[in-house]
């Protein structure tokens, strides 16, 4: 069995959301929907009321096509930035999960994870997978669910992400 003692904070909490805001498949599939239908819209929308407005279809497709490349290359920052502060909002007010001592501790068969009064253990069977960050280990159970591991808890978190990618290859 081994295990590992940290504490985790909301910054942890909201690194983990940040990133699953970036990873998730779900997250990534309406992110591109998003962009993809600003790209179109916003052009057309505006290269639609320059064409009625000034009657020239140059100056329309011209705006039409600024806008676009606005639209495309802007959106992956505003994205990323809307989405810090409104985790750090909600990190501010609620809290984004258990804060506080964890200690983490693994076997064969479970990863459990124990924390303010709360204890929850995984089945290695439900980790869907695993991400690190230069700041942390991320084991993920679900889409928007997981186990975050800080790498401040020392060498033992490199060991847990190798050992869980071990564990899904092995399936």
């Amino acid at each position: 069995m081994q295990r590992l003692d940290y504490e985790l904070t909301n910054d942890d909490y909201v690194a983990f959301n940040q990133h699953a805001a970036v990873t998730a498949p779900a997250l990534v599939g309406q992110a591109r929907r998003v962009r993809v239908a600003g790209t179109v819209v916003v052009p057309v929308v505006a290269g639609l009321g320059l064409w009625v407005l000034e009657r020239d279809p140059v100056q329309a497709l011209f705006v039409a096509a600024v806008g676009a490349a606005v639209v495309w290359f802007s959106w992956p920052p505003i994205q990323r930035a809307t989405t810090a502060v409104q985790l750090k909002r909600m990190s501010a007010a609620t809290g984004l999960g258990r804060t506080g001592p964890t200690t983490l501790v693994w076997d064969d068969h479970w990863i459990t994870e124990s924390a303010s009064a709360t204890q929850a253990s995984v089945g290695w069977e439900r980790l869907d997978r695993v991400e690190e960050t230069p700041q942390h280990v991320f084991l993920f159970v679900g889409p928007l669910e997981g186990l975050v591991v800080p790498k401040r808890a020392g060498v033992g978190a490199s060991e847990l992400a190798r050992y869980a990618r071990e564990r899904i290859a092995g399936r």
